[in-house]
């Protein structure tokens, strides 16, 4: 009768070897960093007509090294939401960013100081790209933040808030 094991199979350790040097050779052609871009306001709740921080950080992607990369951010209503690259966003909205710089340096910080304008939910959405290739982001990052009416003083009823 004959055996169910078979002679030409492979005990264990040596397969366990085979599929490490497998995955590692998975592992090593991944490239070691990706782009990334986070976005953030401050304070959360602006008086409106006062000054805001926007602040974006993040790092472009080393394997386009070489490549301008460039970074854009819009503040703007809170819906919709971010369009999904900045040709999109700039087409929609018709105005300049309130960011726009090119990337020097890995990582990167850029903080901008805005004057909050219209009252209500606002986002900021931002936008990381290779120069000339806005219609496809590297990384992109949205932020929320609200402007309120400054608070009433005593006597005033028009153009302020209660609390």
């Amino acid at each position: 009768m004959p055996s169910l094991r078979s002679s030409s199979r492979r005990p264990f350790p040596a397969l366990a070897i085979v599929g490490l040097i497998a995955v590692g050779g998975l592992v090593v052609a991944a490239p070691a960093f990706a782009a990334s871009l986070s976005a953030k306001v401050t304070p959360y709740q602006i008086t409106k007509g006062k000054i805001f921080t926007v602040k974006l950080t993040g790092a472009g992607d080393v394997v386009q090294s070489g490549v301008t990369q460039r970074v854009v951010a819009w503040t703007q209503a809170n819906t919709p939401a971010c369009a999904s690259n900045a040709n999109l966003e700039f087409a929609r909205l018709q105005k300049n960013p309130v960011i726009l710089r090119n990337i020097t340096s890995q990582p990167f910080s850029i903080t901008k100081r805005v004057t909050s304008g219209a009252l209500g939910k606002r986002r900021v959405c931002a936008y990381l790209y290779n120069f000339g290739s806005a219609s496809f982001p590297l990384a992109r990052a949205t932020t929320t933040y609200k402007v309120v009416l400054p608070l009433c003083r005593p006597g005033q009823t028009r153009g302020c808030r209660r609390r």
